[in-house]
């Protein structure tokens, strides 16, 4: 798999990307095609080495993107991620600053609530009265 600067997009891509796709559709084909489902250990060890060939091209995909990533942009990457970390570092100064601060009285509001379901406010208001939200009525 090769790479190029494409002039026009100004963006890097893979040479003959379709022909890639293609190649990559017969590869995995090739070696997952006819895969039983797992019923025994025959089957379980056919499906692991199935596996292994698939996994490992994907390692080298992989490898070869990040080597790209890394000539292409790292020096940008290396920069935005100092410049990333100085403002988390900032916000997260800020969210200690708010997390410090607690209010001296904490304010509790119950408000209205209104159902024609009897047996649902008769608890709702006996639950409230169990945690002092509610104060008793007196008749």
């Amino acid at each position: 798999m090769d790479y190029i600067y494409n002039n026009d997009t100004h963006k890097y891509e893979i040479v003959n990307y379709d022909e890639a796709l293609q190649s990559t559709s017969w590869f995995i084909k090739d070696n997952a095609e006819g895969l039983m489902p797992v019923v025994d250990d025959i089957t379980m060890k056919v499906a692991r080495a199935k596996r292994t060939v698939i996994n490992n091209k994907l390692k080298e995909v992989q490898k070869f993107r990040k080597q790209i990533n890394g000539v292409v942009m790292g020096e940008f990457n290396r920069m935005s991620l100092d410049i990333e970390k100085m403002l988390s570092e900032e916000s997260d100064r800020i969210t200690d600053m708010m997390e410090a601060y607690k209010p001296k009285i904490p304010v509790y509001v119950f408000k209205e609530i209104k159902t024609t379901d009897k047996v649902a406010y008769d608890k709702l208001v006996a639950y409230a009265k169990e945690l002092n939200l509610l104060k008793e009525e007196k008749e």
